[in-house]
């Protein structure tokens, strides 16, 4: 153990005391005085010493229910959370321990008599009250351990008198293996989505602003592959892929309430499903039959599905296509899966729940016993429950409300969305076949076991790298942070929760193994647009595969060709692709015309004169710039060539690599 005013001097020297924080505090108590539910300032431990007199008493929420009381403290004060992010460190809310225990809160008790010491945790939430006159000191102390929650700690940013630690020097020392990409993300200066093309950051420096160093987040970035389908002796035809389209997305920097939701399109949508607020079964309900009657009806299949090839169905079949295949509610890989389910999709049985209305197949959900009168069926999360904790249920995965739950594994009243546990790299299910729990590995910072390790594919999980999974992110739709936000595909730091990304037109699409299922931000969906115009007869310079450097040129004629940009399977892509290679797309039956809809599956004819299955991604024109050396690069090179846009560059632009 160590004095934060010790650890934190000797490893970044500050003049800065912070009352009660890295100095000590003196507190008198009497009977009946009391502390209401807090944190420690940044998530710290902190350490309670009673000198003398009558003893304390304490309550402490459980570690596994600290996520579940911070959602029910935000229902139970719904304006204060609209106002303040961290308004429980404000000190001004009591909750009774009945009431928590009713909604499957854990918590512990202890006294403490005098000279005794009592040590909270990082992000312990405690309170409790004096039974009499007494005298205590406190003051807070840090650890290696607490890093990983003083990084991700939500500040209060209603109060001059909030405390916040600048993190960067304990991650650089200490976490010097995800420095650069944490302090890329928080402070790295981002391109938002504006008319002006303004930059923005996530989180400003605390102290010295002219240290930082301001980089602009790349607005796409490819992970991973290589230009053009990965070629083996065998066509791959593995798998196939949706997407999901919205317009009209625009981001703004705002605080975290229901109206900071940037999409006009579906904030009034889910404006009463956010799980911080008290529960509306109304407002589900509204949600479910909504999307019930959109193809394929199924809650957990439509995510793979383009909302243009969604069609609207005045009533509800009985049956409809099956999407998700066993092999990726198994997390493995589908070759050899013992299940064998060929590429055609199956038709399947659809159940509607009589109380939330939610639509499932029988085979993406735990059915159970199925009535005589099967309009009489219900979900996991309506049958046999009292009517307080229906309407508390929400996902331990995401932020909203709506859509199919199941019960999380040992929990005492957690759910999680189906289509949440499915993306999620953490998460299994405990029987793949009937679906009826699900686990989430706890992060890395709570020391917690695997529980089952037998279930979880190291391959499968490190898909994506795992300094993503080793802190709190901010979704990017909703600017709610927490972990296990789920990754774009092509980009390096876009995060967000399943349910956020759908409404805001993420595209979520089946792969090959590893991946299995991913998702790739709307921003993909748009075709190239030329930086700068470049006229005939601009001088110019030239990057060429054959040599090293520029070339200086004239430009004699520019040809504009229609290209596409296409994800195939294996994460290879093209950005180049002739419009007429596309031979087979699954949006012809709405006579697209090689118009093709954003995420939808195709087949490509390559070079090698193989099929290739695909995701179509946009359409643009490319533009071909003939340039006419210099006489002086005759002898070496070509005297004519052709390069596109981003191989010429004109007066004062510069390249990043040649």
């Amino acid at each position: 153990m160590c004095n934060l005013s010790k650890s934190y001097k000797s490893n970044h020297p500050i003049s800065v005391k912070i009352k009660g924080v890295n100095t000590v505090y003196l507190y008198f108590g009497m009977w009946k005085t009391t502390f209401p539910w807090h944190p420690e300032d940044m998530d710290l431990y902190s350490i309670n010493y009673v000198h003398f007199g009558k003893p304390k008493f304490w309550y402490a929420v459980a570690t596994d229910s600290l996520n579940r009381f911070e959602r029910f403290a935000a229902q139970c004060f719904p304006s204060a959370a609209k106002t303040c992010k961290s308004f429980l460190r404000h000190k001004t809310f009591m909750i009774s321990p009945h009431v928590l225990r009713k909604n499957n809160i854990r918590y512990g008790t202890m006294v403490q008599y005098a000279n005794e010491f009592i040590i909270t945790f990082p992000r312990g939430y405690h309170m409790g009250f004096n039974i009499g006159y007494n005298c205590a000191e406190s003051t807070n102390f840090g650890s290696d351990r607490w890093i990983d929650f003083g990084k991700n700690a939500l500040v209060c940013g209603c109060r001059s008198d909030s405390v916040e630690i600048d993190m960067r020097p304990f991650m650089k020392a200490y976490r010097a293996a995800e420095y650069d990409e944490w302090y890329q993300y928080w402070y790295g200066e981002r391109l938002v989505k504006d008319r002006k093309k303004v930059t923005s950051s996530k989180r400003q420096p605390v102290y010295d602003e002219k240290a930082v160093e301001k980089k602009k987040r790349r607005k796409t970035q490819k992970s991973g592959g290589t230009r053009g389908p990965h070629v083996e002796d065998d066509t791959d035809t593995e798998s196939s892929g949706f997407d999901g389209d919205m317009n009209g997305y625009q981001q703004e920097a705002s605080s975290v309430t229901s109206n900071a939701i940037v999409n006009t399109k579906w904030k009034k949508e889910v404006r009463d499903l956010w799980s911080n607020l008290p529960g509306s079964l109304y407002a589900e309900k509204e949600f479910n039959i909504r999307h019930a009657y959109e193809t394929p009806h199924c809650s957990i299949c439509q995510y793979f599905v383009p909302k243009p090839l969604m069609e609207k169905k005045k009533n509800l079949p009985l049956t409809s296509k099956r999407l998700v295949k066993r092999a990726y509610y198994a997390k493995t890989n589908p070759e050899t899966y013992s299940i064998n389910e060929d590429d055609t999709v199956c038709d399947d049985r659809l159940f509607k729940c009589a109380n939330c209305f939610v639509v499932v197949h029988e085979g993406c959900y735990p059915i159970g016993n199925i009535p005589n009168d099967i309009t009489q069926w219900k979900c996991v999360r309506c049958r046999q429950r009292d009517d307080l904790s229906l309407r508390s249920a929400s996902c331990h995965l995401c932020e909203l409300r709506g859509g199919a739950l199941i019960l999380c594994e040992n929990s005492e009243g957690d759910f999680v969305h189906v289509i949440c546990a499915l993306l999620n790299r953490r998460t299994v299910f405990l029987d793949p076949l009937k679906l009826t729990s699900a686990y989430t590995l706890p992060p890395p910072k709570f020391c917690a076991p695997n529980k089952y390790p037998d279930l979880m594919n190291k391959e499968y999980m490190g898909a994506f790298g795992e300094n993503y999974e080793r802190g709190k992110f901010e979704c990017e739709f909703c600017l709610h942070s927490r972990e296990g936000l789920l990754k774009c595909l092509s980009c390096d730091d876009t995060l967000f929760h399943a349910t956020c990304g759908r409404l805001a037109g993420v595209s979520f699409e089946f792969r090959n193994w590893p991946d299995l299922t991913v998702a790739v931000c709307p921003e993909h969906n748009e075709g190239e647009v030329n930086t700068s115009a470049i006229s005939i007869g601009d001088n110019v310079r030239v990057c060429t595969n054959d040599c090293g450097r520029l070339l200086k040129g004239t430009v004699s004629s520019i040809e504009y060709h229609d290209c596409c940009t296409v994800n195939f399977m294996d994460r290879n892509w093209s950005d180049d692709l002739p419009s007429e290679d596309i031979i087979e797309c699954e949006c012809s039956r709405f006579n697209c015309n090689g118009w093709h809809v954003p995420g939808a599956k195709i087949k490509v004819k390559w070079d090698d004169g193989l099929i290739y299955d695909g995701i179509f991604r946009n359409r643009y024109q490319r533009a071909v710039y003939t340039v006419n050396l210099n006489a002086r690069h005759a002898q070496n090179h070509p005297a004519v060539v052709q390069v596109g846009r981003d191989a010429i560059f004109a007066r004062g632009e510069k390249p990043n690599t040649v």
